[in-house]
């Protein structure tokens, strides 16, 4: 059983934020179905993706500059958010907090 995936609504507006900007530029479908596809990986096995800070994990998006970061096992996963690779880790390490 995969385990249940969960957006914190600061990864949410994370992720309308990212696709709106993707949208203008004609490439949100494609950036959506990238979230899709490794979203369904997280959810198959949590545990394959790196730790990078104290429990929390990266899933890097293939053809975009962004992550997923979460927390999580088998039984359920947390999204923290959803960021852009080049922008300062402490804002989405605030979100811990």
């Amino acid at each position: 059983m995969s385990p249940k995936l969960i957006y914190r609504p600061e990864a949410e507006a994370d992720l309308k934020e990212a696709y709106g900007w993707y949208s203008a530029q004609n490439t949100g479908a494609d950036f959506l179905s990238k979230i899709g596809q490794i979203t369904e990986r997280i959810e198959e096995n949590p545990e394959q993706f790196p730790k990078v800070f104290g429990y929390v994990r990266r899933a890097l998006l293939k053809g975009f500059p962004y992550a997923v970061f979460f927390t999580g096992d088998e039984l359920g996963v947390v999204v923290i958010a959803v960021f852009r690779q080049r922008r300062d880790p402490r804002r989405w390490q605030e979100r811990l907090g």
